[in-house]
Formats: C-alpha cells, sequence, structure tokens
C-alpha cells in the first residue's frame, strides 16, 4: 500500500513531513502552505464544505489530494461471519447521527466541481488480507462506530463485557483458526491550480 501511494504521488526521498493536529475544517496553517494532502477513511465524517475551503486555501498551486475510502472489509468464505458483523455495525454499533456515506465519488462532488481542479484520477484497489480472530476484532475495535459505541457504555464492566462478547462471537463464527478478508479501496487523486 505505502509502495502504491509513493509511486501514485511521485514521492522523493528528501521529502518533508511534518504533523500536525487539528480539524481538518480548521487548520493552523498559512494560505498556500502545502504541496499535498492525504485523506485516508476519514472525509466522510467531515463538515466537507468547510473542509473543501480550508484544504483548497493552505493548497500551493498545483498542489494534489489525495481522498481514499474503504468499505469493511468481508470474508469471501465466511458469509455467516459477514453477515453478523454487518448485523453488528447496522444496529448495535450505529451511530445514531450516521447516515449512509454514498460512494467516493458522491462525497467528493463539491470538491471535484472546483474550478481550480485540473487533473483528476480515480483508482479502485483490493487487498486481501488474513485475520485471526483477535486481530479482526483490533480491526473492529479501531471503527468509530464500535469507539462510540464503547465509549457509550456506562461502566468499565459494561465495556468490559462488550469486548468479551465481541471475542467470543468472532471465535465461533470463525470456521478455520484465520480467515481471509477482502478490502476494496477507492482512490481519488486530483491536482489543483
Amino acid at each position: 500500500m505505502v509502495q502504491k501511494l509513493e509511486s501514485l504521488l511521485a514521492l522523493s526521498p528528501s521529502l518533508s513531513i511534518h504533523a500536525h493536529v487539528a480539524p481538518a475544517e480548521k487548520l493552523p496553517l498559512p494560505d498556500q502552505s502545502l504541496d499535498g494532502i492525504v485523506c485516508l477513511s476519514a472525509y466522510h465524517w467531515l463538515d466537507r464544505k468547510r473542509a473543501n475551503t480550508e484544504w483548497l486555501r493552505i493548497l500551493k498551486k498545483k498542489g494534489v489530494i489525495l481522498v481514499g475510502e474503504y468499505q469493511f472489509p468481508k470474508s469471501p468464505r465466511n458469509p455467516e461471519l459477514n453477515e453478523w458483523i454487518r448485523r453488528q455495525f447496522n444496529t448495535l454499533w450505529k451511530l445514531e447521527q450516521q447516515r449512509p456515506r454514498g460512494t467516493l465519488k458522491e462525497l467528493l462532488t463539491d470538491l471535484t466541481r472546483n474550478p481550480r481542479l485540473t487533473r483528476l484520477k480515480w483508482n479502485k484497489t483490493s487487498a486481501t488480507l488474513t485475520f485471526d480472530p483477535a486481530q479482526l476484532s483490533g480491526l473492529i475495535q479501531s471503527q468509530a462506530r464500535f469507539i462510540a459505541y464503547a465509549s457509550s457504555l456506562k461502566t468499565d464492566e459494561a465495556r468490559k463485557s462488550e469486548l468479551k462478547r465481541l471475542h467470543e462471537n468472532l471465535e465461533t463464527l470463525f470456521q478455520e483458526p484465520t480467515e481471509p478478508f477482502e478490502f476494496q479501496y477507492q482512490w481519488a487523486l486530483m491536482t489543483f491550480t
């Protein structure tokens, strides 16, 4: 994945990367100060109109924006496991304010209509990774829906109980010690003047 990203952006070995922690809609950076912006699996959570305005403010001429999204992976050989995960995400772990995100093209409509856009490249890639139940549990626990649900539980005991329930269900649903999971990624690379 990293190699694909590096070749996609033609990164040089002398590239200097600095990290800032701030909302995407209000960045503490000067106008036209960045060569590129990368946003992976987060764009659907942003106030996109405000983030787009802010990104174009801080982006240098001929700067690039790379936005990527993925859907939670599925096991090609275990539909019962896939269905259990889908039900958890869409019922128990569903966020109150959550709305369907739509496709990446739909999410990027306002940004791609911007007159500063000079080039747009869409890409779809996939990868298959193998997980055991503990690794899949870790991936699930990294998802915003699960984090919000677990945070809403009133006690540490309730959170521990939910983690135990998650792990026990995954242990039961795995047909083998490990399962392959197919990830489907969508990328949009945009160049702006």
